[in-house]
């Protein structure tokens, strides 16, 4: 199958002159920009590996002006220290003050996972407007010291896998406004998001663990060749673009589906319907490319369900399709069989649907004894249902809090208090392919005397 990206390779003219000119290129970012060049498959080092291949004999050479924390307000910040004394962040012996006072042929920005993280900006229109008045003073500033024939505004990358998770959505608005300064100031729009994304599509055909994150907000190796492919796209490299996709993309997905089971899914989407407890599933499936598949054929996919469950809508045959299927997951993982065959070759996987529910329950503190948990002292009759895997769907009683009902619900915000107003709080938890990305580390520590235990299916 041929690779789809968000951005075509043929619609824009190349800025950087002719094949047989030296490139200075800047970039300024932060820690994803600082691993461009730490991370040996970095998309700095994609870029060189692309710009090698496409223009032996004019080459590019790349500063990777990148820093851990950084947010645009901070880089502002960076860049006034850096014009007096040397200033260096992430990559080992590079100076900012050394790289900004010479002449660069092309800037490009990416900055802003940062904002979303701390957070520094919220979703409001004074907040946006504000944080897009600080990006326009920061590449100002930077053109004034670099003078560049070229600025590209990246955007944002994603920060988890989820394009419907509320920092997700904060980040598509705030792409928005970088399009619109690019157009404003006449710099070039470079849609590393929107790549990721498409990427990301095209590997969870192949695998359903595929990832362009390696913990919901660095890139992996895919998407550090998605944010590269943006760039060179976006400044009309085609022929750069092209090598890269046929070098380094199209192997990793190729990679991906040899990897897999042959058959990749995906949930997308879970709904409550009247009936207690059960909830309709929109189930998409699609049949991995491999080289020796016949076009001119069309697998049958069929799908085997849990006890109880049932099929609402079934694909036509086709490479893919999406099955609606209706139950009540009350198990703490509900194993769906996704089934295709072509000929005498038949495909399998097994998909988890996790119970639907995360709980959070006022306890009594503290549980800790001179610094370790005491977990007898904590377990609820909620802990032994979720031991048992099993009765999701009916109520709880305890004998502290009285009758614990499960309450399925659509929205999900992961910026939701864990302290409801009610006694218990049950939001649904889209399920994740495993192995899932790592969540960067942290350090454990006790909890506040009154807090609240969580567990997540």
């Amino acid at each position: 199958a041929a690779i789809q990206l968000a951005c075509t390779a043929n619609a824009t003219p190349s800025l950087f002159g002719t094949e047989t000119n030296a490139v200075r290129l800047v970039l300024v970012g932060d820690s994803i920009t600082g691993l461009s060049r730490n991370h040996s498959r970095g998309f700095a080092h994609q870029l060189d590996a692309a710009f090698a291949a496409a223009r032996p004999g004019a080459p590019v050479a790349i500063a990777a002006l990148g820093g851990s924390g950084q947010s645009v307000a901070s880089w502002r910040s960076v860049e006034r220290r850096s014009r007096t004394d040397a200033t260096f962040l992430d990559v080992k012996g590079i100076d900012v003050k050394a790289e900004l006072d010479r002449p660069a042929d092309v800037l490009i920005v990416m900055l802003g996972m940062n904002d979303v993280l701390a957070p520094y900006i919220s979703d409001t229109p004074e907040s946006l407007d504000a944080w897009q008045g600080n990006l326009a003073e920061l590449v100002d500033a930077l053109k004034t010291r670099l003078a560049p024939h070229v600025v590209g505004l990246a955007s944002i990358t994603p920060c988890t896998e989820d394009p419907a998770s509320p920092k997700n959505r904060l980040i598509a608005q705030m792409n928005a406004r970088v399009a619109a300064l690019a157009a404003q100031i006449g710099a070039r729009y470079l849609p590393a998001s929107e790549t990721a994304w498409s990427v990301q599509r095209d590997g969870r055909a192949r695998k359903p663990d595929f990832h362009v994150t390696s913990d919901f907000v660095h890139p992996s190796e895919a998407g550090h060749i998605a944010i590269a492919l943006a760039m060179l796209e976006g400044l009309g490299e085609t022929a750069a673009a092209r090598w890269l996709k046929d070098n380094r993309l199209a192997p990793l997905l190729q990679k991906a589906a040899d990897e897999g089971t042959g058959l990749s899914w995906r949930l997308e989407s879970a709904t409550p319907t009247d009936a207690p407890g059960v909830f309709r599933f929109a189930i998409a499936c699609s049949w991995a490319p491999r080289g020796d598949d016949d076009p001119e054929r069309r697998p049958q996919l069929s799908i085997d369900l849990p006890d109880g469950w049932r099929v609402i809508q079934a694909p036509e045959p086709g490479f893919s399709g999406a099955f609606l299927v209706e139950g009540a997951p009350d198990r703490l993982r509900n194993l769906v069989t996704l089934r295709a065959r072509l000929g005498e070759t038949v495909r399998e996987a097994v998909m988890p649907i996790p119970a639907p529910w995360r709980v959070a329950a006022p306890l009594p503190m503290p549980f800790w004894r001179e610094g370790a948990f005491d977990l007898d002292r904590a377990r609820r009759p909620v802990d032994e249902a979720i031991a048992a895997q099993a009765g999701f769907a009916v109520p709880i009683e305890d004998d502290r809090y009285g009758t614990i009902d499960w309450r399925g619900r659509r929205t999900l915000s992961s910026c939701s208090s864990p302290f409801p107003a009610n006694r218990s709080a049950i939001r649904w938890t889209p399920p994740c392919a495993s192995p899932c990305p790592r969540r960067p580390s942290a350090r454990a520590s006790p909890p506040s005397p009154r807090t609240a235990t969580e567990t997540t299916s």
